[in-house]
């Protein structure tokens, strides 16, 4: 039994009748535990739940595991050079950020509607346009690609409104709650500037009020990454921009085929010192190395 969320369910062995009515009403349970709003919260980054039912020979257990994402990144490049990287006519001011977190503003490369590309601010956290009620929508951070073409939040999204999501670094732990270790994951050469591939909403509330949202797609990690979790978002070269922005001449399939693991020797990790833990704290300090003796460390600023 599988759930097309990010949450997904395995089920073993035959069920009887009254196994079967007990296991969904606890999947009910659990799913639900699982996919409701919450503050944001590193360590709940990658959550499982198991039940099980056991009677006479017939054992069923059931595991729904919400996936590792990515749910953390910097943009500390000066705004000249996003701007020409991205060959943008159009931007906004915008202060380097090492620590960016869920629902803050970010900002994202899109086509305006004369077909030039514009830097502008977004909400991290797509909310599609047919929610009536944003307080009881949970927060899209990420896209899986394999199912962004067919999920209801994110299919219209992919064949008009996607974007780029300019960074220069994106974060991942490890370890278990308590004891997490952060990782930087950057290019290995020049320029440091790369691009996540995102998909971006307006929402428009009955009393008038709107919004713009962004979420970052995910493919599964490359060989660099897999170590960190499977997966990573998905980073388009350079090279193909223009397609992946233009969505009056290319199609969402098309578009979709461009979704790959990044080159293997693309980027780097880095395991940082423990401040970057907390979304609050921001500075050049955060991303300093693990290994760095503590009399090069300044004490991180808090936001």
């Amino acid at each position: 039994m599988t759930w097309m969320t990010d949450a997904v369910g395995w089920v073993k062995a035959p069920l009887a009748a009254t196994q079967r009515e007990s296991l969904i009403g606890r999947c009910a349970v659990a799913l639900k535990r699982l996919t409701q709003p919450t503050n944001y919260k590193p360590s709940r980054r990658l959550m499982s739940m198991k039940v099980g039912i056991t009677r006479g020979d017939c054992s069923t257990s059931l595991v729904i595991r919400e996936t590792r994402m990515c749910t953390r990144y910097s943009l500390t490049s000066p705004q000249e050079a996003t701007r020409t990287y991205f060959r943008c006519v159009r931007d906004h001011a915008f202060p380097p950020r090492y620590n960016i977190a869920p629902t803050q503003p970010v900002s994202i490369v899109r086509t305006g509607a004369d077909n030039a590309r514009e830097l502008v601010l977004v909400r991290w956290g797509l909310m599609p346009g047919w929610v009536k009620d944003p307080n009881g929508f949970g927060t899209l951070l990420n896209a899986r690609a394999e199912t962004a073409l067919e999920k209801a939040s994110f299919k219209v999204a992919m064949r008009h409104r996607r974007c780029l999501i300019p960074v220069d670094a994106y974060y991942e732990w490890t370890g278990t709650p308590g004891a997490k270790r952060p990782h930087m994951i950057a290019r290995i050469d020049a320029p440091s500037l790369f691009a996540m591939a995102g998909l971006w909403e307006h929402w428009m509330g009955a009393e008038g009020s709107e919004m713009e949202t962004m979420a970052i797609l995910t493919v599964a990690a490359n060989a660099t990454t897999c170590t960190l979790g499977d997966r990573m978002p998905a980073i388009v070269p350079e090279s193909a921009f223009d397609r992946w922005l233009d969505v009056r001449e290319v199609r969402d399939r098309e578009a979709w085929e461009l979704l790959r693991p990044a080159p293997d020797d693309l980027l780097r990790v880095t395991e940082l010192r423990p401040a970057i833990n907390d979304p609050r704290c921001e500075g050049a300090d955060l991303q300093i190395p693990a290994h760095t003796c503590d009399a090069q460390a300044k004490p991180p600023t808090f936001l």
